[in-house]
């Protein structure tokens, strides 16, 4: 239903790469990675079904995945979250009528959102937590809580060479001093409780793990993510698709 609402809007057509993945497959001596040569810009929703290998073959991709906020959804430019950048007005994000917390400074706990199993796989990140970890250790002795997706369909990330306490979102803020992540949704939650991130993805740099101690406490790119979602009826339309290329 939102790929074909983004076509729509965009005048693009449906292709599906899991049956073309599948296909060869079963091809004798046939490379899957040469599935998708022909393949110059291409939109998908998440990268499951054969759409990581789609994405990672065209010349320029449009990523959907649900948005940062309100029930909407985020489109970003071979990218898989916005960076945050933009001068926008606070108007979009004012409409979801959510409340800032003020700041929490007196956290004991250093809350880690590792990527899903998906993800890591398509952005190569595959020790992004032990490198993490090994990190964060250098500059704190903070304690470290893991809070982990557990509806990833390969499950949940490979064992931790050590044991940590693993409590859902929620439960893991509590107490947090900061929260540390990749790409995660998470943040957003983080920041309006009042506790600040550090993002390690290169396309949205916040923070920096040798100052975790003194991490930074600024939300005030939340209005220019209301300004990169959209609702399905935007996507159709053909709204988002204008503003993708105005901004986007």
């Amino acid at each position: 239903m939102l790929s074909r609402a983004f076509a729509k809007g965009c005048g693009g057509k449906i292709i599906n790469p899991l049956f073309k993945v599948k296909h060869l497959k079963t091809m004798s001596g046939v490379n899957v990675d040469n599935a998708f040569p022909e393949l110059d810009t291409i939109a998908s929703f998440g990268v499951l079904r054969g759409c990581d290998l789609a994405m990672k073959k065209s010349k320029e991709f449009w990523y959907i995945d649900h948005g940062y906020f309100g029930g909407y959804y985020r489109i970003t430019r071979n990218e898989t979250i916005h960076d945050g950048k933009g001068n926008h007005d606070w108007d979009r994000f004012n409409k979801f009528d959510l409340n800032q917390e003020d700041w929490k400074m007196n956290g004991t706990d250093i809350v880690l959102c590792p990527p899903s199993v998906p993800q890591i796989e398509f952005l190569n990140i595959n020790n992004w937590v032990e490198d993490t970890v090994s990190k964060i250790k250098r500059y704190t002795d903070k304690r470290i809580i893991i809070s982990q997706k557990v509806n990833s369909p390969k499950g949940f990330y490979p064992s931790y060479k050590e044991n940590f306490i693993n409590l859902p979102i929620d439960e893991a803020l509590k107490n947090a001093w900061v929260l540390i992540t990749d790409h995660s949704n998470t943040m957003v939650t983080a920041l309006l409780r009042g506790i600040p991130v550090i993002c390690t993805n290169k396309n949205r740099r916040i923070g920096s793990l040798d100052k975790i101690e003194s991490p930074e406490y600024n939300r005030e790119w939340l209005r220019n993510l209301a300004y990169n979602q959209w609702s399905l009826k935007e996507i159709k339309s053909g709204k988002a698709w204008e503003e993708l290329n105005m901004w986007g």
